[in-house]
C-alpha cells in the first residue's frame, strides 16, 4: 500500500471506531438512564459479548478475516508490517478481553438485586466527562498506535508489540483510576 491509501485506511478506521463507540456510549447511558434495573443485565450482556469476542479471535486463529472489510484491511495490512509481533498482539487482545469479560462478569453478580447500585441514575454531566474521557483515551492510542505502525519499518518495529502492551496496560490502568478518583470525588461531593 501507498502512503495515499493508508492515510485514507486509518481515516476510515477512526471514523468507524469512533461512531461505534459514540453508538455504544449512547446506548449505555439511554439505557443505564431509561430503563431501571438494568446495570446488572447490561453488565452481563457486554461480559457475554466480551467473552465471544474472546473466542471468537480464538477461533479464528491467526486470520485477519472480519465482519466489516476495512477491519479486515487494517488487519492484513498491520500483520505485513508487524509480522510474529502481530500474532503476538492479537493473543494479547484475547487476553484482555477474557479479562474485561471476567470484570464485567463480576461486576454484574455483585449489582444483582442490590438496590442502591439499581436505582444510580447518572446526570448527563457526569456521562458527558466519561464518554469524553473514554473516546479521547481510545482516540490517542490509536492514534500513536497506527503513526507508530505507518511511519516505521519492520525492523524498527521489533519489540513494538511489548512494549505497546506494557503502554497500553499503564495508560489503562491510570484511565481506571483516574475514573475511580472522578467518581468517588463526584459521589461524596455532589457536584
Amino acid at each position: 500500500m501507498d502512503r495515499n491509501e493508508i492515510k485514507h485506511l486509518r481515516i476510515k478506521q477512526l471514523a468507524v471506531v469512533n461512531g461505534a463507540m459514540i453508538t455504544v456510549l449512547l446506548l449505555f447511558s439511554a439505557i443505564i438512564r431509561f430503563a431501571p434495573g438494568s446495570f446488572a443485565y447490561f453488565t452481563l450482556a457486554f461480559a457475554i459479548f466480551s467473552f465471544i469476542y474472546a473466542v471468537v479471535a480464538l477461533v479464528k486463529k491467526d486470520s485477519p478475516k472480519s465482519i466489516i472489510p476495512l477491519f479486515e484491511k487494517v488487519a492484513a495490512y498491520e500483520r505485513e508490517k508487524l509480522g510474529d509481533g502481530w500474532y503476538k498482539q492479537r493473543k494479547a487482545v484475547i487476553v484482555c478481553y477474557f479479562i474485561i469479560g471476567c470484570n464485567l462478569l463480576a461486576s454484574s453478580f455483585s449489582s444483582w438485586n442490590n438496590s442502591s447500585i439499581e436505582n444510580i441514575q447518572p446526570d448527563t454531566f457526569f456521562m458527558g466527562v466519561i464518554s469524553i474521557l473514554t473516546l479521547g483515551m481510545v482516540n490517542l492510542l490509536m492514534l500513536f498506535h497506527n503513526r507508530k505502525i505507518d511511519h516505521s519499518t519492520k525492523e524498527d518495529l521489533k519489540g513494538y508489540t511489548w512494549k505497546s502492551t506494557l503502554i497500553a496496560a499503564a495508560v489503562g490502568i491510570a484511565v481506571v483510576t483516574l475514573l475511580i478518583v472522578f467518581t468517588i470525588h463526584y459521589i461524596f461531593s455532589g457536584i
